[in-house]
Formats: structure tokens, C-alpha cells, sequence
């Protein structure tokens, strides 16, 4: 008895002795409670079904109802107690009966073994043949002495068209043609000393066709020496590769048509396909850089927030195309000015992926359009030269003239009648004509008659009405605020003396009028100028177009940004006014 005792207590499996009715524990030993965490009191507490996994408990049930019904002798299963601490132990059961024959059944003997490890082992390894055969790559175990495949994945044996027995009957030299070229012993001299290594090959199918792949080796130590390949089908990444590469080939051969520089931005992985930067702008292949930085870098200072801001405004707008004029800097440090045009492609998502674009040198252009815009400058200014010559040798020179030719008609009338008279006229008009012939020169030299200055402006003013006052001829009266004329620049002074000289030569010429009058006043925020007479006027709609002297009183009047009104009736004179304003910038 005490052997069997010292046997029950030291063996390595957990033994106990149950009520066969009752699931009750009525003997055990320590292995058994180190099991389940429990003393040998708590143990003798308890039944088997209070420490049986509840997915467990009805398995062993059934089996416990079979036994007492005398319908199988003893039986096995793998089942999982809850310990003490509620972790889970998995154990091999083995249930045998303390009872023979017709005997009333009312004890049996539990034998427990601990196979956690093993099946957690077995756990991992399922978990791992399930992420074997749903990756989507094909998995290849190897001998390394043999090249025979000792394992394989469901995803090879689909992609090479052979089923899993057929699979592994093979050697990698039948479905690599490149290993069968170079041989297997060299091939696996060069995995040895690699350890593990990525190259691209051909694989063969059951059907004769090859595809293209990208085979991950790694050698491996274990109980014994394998090989591990992961075998990835690139036919899609090989097929993209060709149609780059003819892409490619297609835009070089575009290049050379054309003076462009053509760029391929992928934005996914920042890098830059270049093309023709080195014929456009001098620098060496091997300056160019692949990254968008090297382009960055090189535009001008003060246009690279302008084009980074263009291209970022049309992917918020989702724009395909854009476009920007900017200066980028050669390989000399000169600036070439661009006209660059750009492709967006978005991605499903409505991202970008792909920018592409040429690049035209316009620097030439450019240096046309200016060219010719200061020529067209230069062409406006002569024709404004040209024109305000013209209207100032009418205003002035003729208007002059005209004044001395009837001077000169009265001197010619009064010769007989008050010679003394005529002779101060003729004077008066000599003296006249050496004026006009002073300003004639000075037309003539490019240069501009003298401005007036406000003051002098009266004095100009005082000696055109003594000129009109000669006998016979129209009387003016003069009305001039010191204070207005004073306030007039020398531009200023001088078309107003143009408006005067016109204002009054018309009214000598064509009113008829016996009387004028010609007034520069101060009101408020502006000078008024005035010239009257009591003409037979004029109908300003039926009595022709516009002459000369008018269109020039009018232009002269937008040069000072002056308001120009003139006032005429049949049979009532004329009156003409010019409001010049005082608030303007240049007073």
C-alpha cells in the first residue's frame, strides 16, 4: 500500500480518484493541484466540472455517461481546466473505472498531462499556415542540397498552375529556367553567402508559359538547412516598367523635335524625369537632380512664392492644366524667362499623382515684346509731340501771325488818314514778328517755348488785349485776380494763354463783336477763366464740326484735368470757360 501510495504521489502526471456520480475529488496528488493551482483542501472541495472549460464540460459529460452505461471501457480527450488564478491549462485526460464486471459503478481514476505548450505550438503553427495561404504572395519551402520544394502555399500552386502533390515533386530547376542555366550548386554558393538576397527571374507554369517574378530568398538554420523563397508575379510592374520606358524613349524623341525642356514629376514618390535642361540652359547631366528642390533652387527669389502659390491654387481648384510665366536661372547665372505649361493627373481619390510639363524658353520674346513696346512708346510720344507742336504753332506762331497780318491791314488803312498812328503800329508788329520769329527758331531746335510763370501770365495777357485794341478792332476789358494767376504753375500759365489767344482770334476773326471781355478769377477749389464777346455767335449743332482752335482749347483742357465749357447762341456771342481745379496732385 505504501509502495502504490509513494507511486500516486511521485508520478509526473496528475492522478485523482472521483466520485463517479458525484464529479467529486476524493483523492489527489500534488501534480495534480500544481496544475490547477489549487491546494489539495480546495481540490477535494470541488468537482470536475466546476474546473472543466464550459466549452469543454459537455464532451466530458457524454463520455462519463458512456462509461457508467458499461459502453466503452475507458476514454481520452483534450480538454482545458480553469486554475485557480482563472488562466487557462490545456491537459490529455484519461479516464479508466475502479470497478468490474456487474460491480455498481461508483469510482474512477483521472490521469491529466499539461500540453499547453503544445498546444499553443500547434495554435501558432495553424495561425501561421493560415497567414501562409492567404498572403498573397507564393511561399516556397526548399532542401537546399536537393532544390526539391518541400512545402508550398495555395498562392503558388494557382500561380504556376500545379496542384499542391505535383508542386512538390518538382525541383526549382524545373520551373526556373534561368537556375537551370546557371546551375544549382552556384546558385546556392551565392544564398549561402548572401544569407538573403532579392533578384528578379522567370518561373515556368505547368502550361509552358513564363512570367516575370521577384523572388525573396533567406537561408535558414533550423533542425536542418532550408530555404524560404517568397515569390511575388511583377508581370503588372514589368508591363508598367516597359510602357515607362517607352514612354520615356517617346519623350526624348520628342525633345529633340523641339526646343522645350519636357519634366515628369511623380508626386507620390517626389521624383523628376528631366529631359533637355542641358541643350536649354548649358548644364551637365549629372547636375541635374532628380528631386522637385533642384528646380525650386533655381527659380528667381521673386517669383518662387508666385509659381509654388499657382500650382497650389489649381489642385485646390482640381484644374488639370496651369500655367506660369517665371525666371529660371541657367547654369551661368544668367535668368531665362519661362513659359512652363503643366498636366495634373489625380488619382480615384482626387488626389495628384503625376504632374507633367514643358518648359519653353520665351527670353527672347520677352526682350521683342519690350523692344517693340518701347518702340510703340516711342512712336506715341512723337505722334504726342507731333501733335502738341501742332497745336501750339496754331495757338501760338499763326494765331501771332494772324494778330500782325491785321495789325498791319489798319496800318495799311491809316497811312494817309494818321500816319503817325501807323507808324507806332508798324512798330507794334515788328516787334511782334521778331517775337514769333524767336519762337519759330526755337520749334525749329526741338525746344519748347519758355513757360510763364503765374505773374508773368497778366503782363502776357495785358499786351494780347493792347494788341486787339488797335484802332478799328475788337476792345477787350481784362479782369485778373493777382492772387489766381499767382496760384498757376507755368503749364498752367500757358495753356491758359493758349485758350486766350484762341478765345479771342476766333472772336476777332468770325464774331463781328465790337466788344469782349476776358476774366481769371478764384472760386472755390478752383480758377475760373472766362472770355466773353457780343458776337452774332454761333449754332453749336448746324454751324459745322469742330475747328482746330476748339479741338485743341479742349485737349488743352484734359492736360490739366480742367473742365472746358463753351457756351454759343445765333445772334448772342460766345462765352467760354475753363474751370481748373486746385486740389489736383501736381499744383
Amino acid at each position: 500500500a505504501k509502495r502504490i501510495r509513494a507511486i500516486f504521489e511521485q508520478a509526473p502526471l496528475g492522478i485523482a480518484v472521483i466520485n463517479s456520480h458525484s464529479g467529486q475529488f476524493l483523492e489527489i496528488n500534488s501534480k495534480y493541484c500544481e496544475m490547477t493551482g489549487f491546494s489539495e483542501n480546495e481540490m477535494l472541495r470541488h468537482t470536475f466540472q466546476d474546473i472543466t472549460h464550459p466549452e469543454d464540460l459537455q464532451a466530458d459529460l457524454n463520455n462519463m455517461k458512456l462509461l457508467l452505461e458499461g459502453k466503452i471501457e475507458s476514454f481520452e480527450m483534450d480538454k482545458r481546466y480553469i486554475r485557480k488564478d482563472n488562466s487557462i491549462v490545456w491537459v490529455h485526460l484519461t479516464v479508466v473505472p475502479l470497478w468490474w464486471g456487474a460491480e455498481h459503478p461508483r469510482l474512477h481514476i483521472a490521469m491529466v498531462d499539461d500540453i499547453t505548450k503544445r498546444k499553443r505550438a500547434e495554435e501558432a503553427a495553424t495561425l501561421f499556415r493560415s497567414l501562409v495561404e492567404h498572403t498573397n504572395d507564393g511561399i516556397e519551402v526548399i532542401d537546399p542540397k536537393t532544390g526539391r520544394f518541400l512545402d508550398v502555399n495555395e498562392k503558388a500552386c494557382l500561380a504556376h498552375g500545379y496542384t499542391r502533390d505535383e508542386y512538390l515533386s518538382l525541383t526549382v530547376l524545373e520551373i526556373d529556367p534561368l537556375v537551370a542555366t546557371q546551375g544549382w550548386e552556384k546558385t546556392m554558393d551565392e544564398n549561402r553567402r548572401c544569407g538573403s538576397r532579392v533578384l528578379d527571374t522567370l518561373h515556368r507554369r505547368k502550361d509552358g508559359s513564363v512570367f516575370p517574378v521577384e523572388v525573396n530568398v533567406t537561408y535558414i538554420r533550423l533542425d536542418r538547412d532550408y530555404l524560404l523563397a517568397v515569390v511575388r508575379d511583377i508581370s503588372e510592374r514589368k508591363q508598367a516598367e516597359a510602357a515607362l520606358r517607352e514612354s520615356e524613349q517617346q519623350l526624348r524623341l520628342f525633345t529633340l523635335t523641339t526646343n522645350d525642356s519636357t519634366w515628369n514629376w511623380d508626386l507620390v514618390a517626389n521624383h523628376v524625369m528631366r529631359s533637355g535642361f542641358e541643350r536649354a540652359f548649358g548644364y551637365l547631366t549629372e547636375e541635374v537632380a532628380p528631386g522637385i528642390d533642384w528646380w525650386v533652387e533655381r527659380l528667381h527669389p521673386d517669383d518662387r512664392e508666385r509659381v509654388m502659390s499657382t500650382y497650389q491654387d489649381a489642385v485646390a481648384r482640381g484644374s488639370v492644366t496651369c500655367s506660369y510665366e517665371y525666371r529660371f536661372r541657367r547654369r551661368d547665372g544668367a535668368y531665362a524667362m519661362i513659359d512652363d505649361r503643366a498636366y495634373i493627373v489625380y488619382d480615384g481619390t482626387g488626389r495628384p499623382v503625376r504632374m507633367l510639363g514643358a518648359m519653353t524658353d520665351i527670353t527672347r520674346r520677352k526682350q521683342d515684346e519690350e523692344t517693340l513696346r518701347k518702340s510703340e512708346q516711342q512712336l506715341r510720344q512723337l505722334f504726342e509731340d507731333r501733335d502738341r507742336m501742332a497745336r501750339d504753332l496754331h495757338d501760338n506762331i499763326i494765331q501771332a501771325l494772324y494778330a500782325v497780318g491785321m495789325g498791319l491791314e489798319e496800318c495799311q488803312r491809316l497811312i494817309r488818314k494818321n500816319s503817325a498812328l501807323a507808324v507806332r503800329m508798324a512798330g507794334d508788329a515788328v516787334t511782334s514778328l521778331n517775337a514769333v520769329m524767336r519762337d519759330v527758331r526755337q520749334y525749329i531746335k526741338g525746344l519748347e517755348p519758355q513757360f510763364l510763370s503765374g505773374r508773368q501770365l497778366r503782363v502776357e495777357l495785358a499786351e494780347l488785349v493792347r494788341t486787339m485794341e488797335a484802332p478799328h478792332l475788337l476792345r477787350f476789358r481784362l479782369s485778373v485776380d493777382p492772387a489766381a494767376a499767382a496760384s498757376l504753375t507755368s503749364e498752367e500759365a500757358n495753356h491758359v494763354l493758349c485758350v486766350v489767344r484762341e478765345a479771342m482770334s476766333n472772336s476777332l476773326r468770325h464774331s463781328h463783336a465790337k466788344t469782349g471781355a476776358v476774366s481769371l478769377l478764384q472760386l472755390n477749389g478752383h480758377i475760373r477763366l472766362e472770355v466773353v464777346d457780343d458776337g452774332t455767335g454761333f449754332d453749336m449743332h448746324t454751324d459745322g464740326e469742330r475747328g482746330e482752335g476748339l479741338h485743341n482749347m479742349t485737349a488743352r483742357a484734359q492736360e490739366l484735368g480742367a473742365r472746358l465749357e463753351v457756351v454759343a447762341q445765333r445772334g448772342e456771342g460766345v462765352r467760354v470757360l475753363l474751370d481748373i481745379p486746385r486740389d489736383r496732385e501736381h499744383v
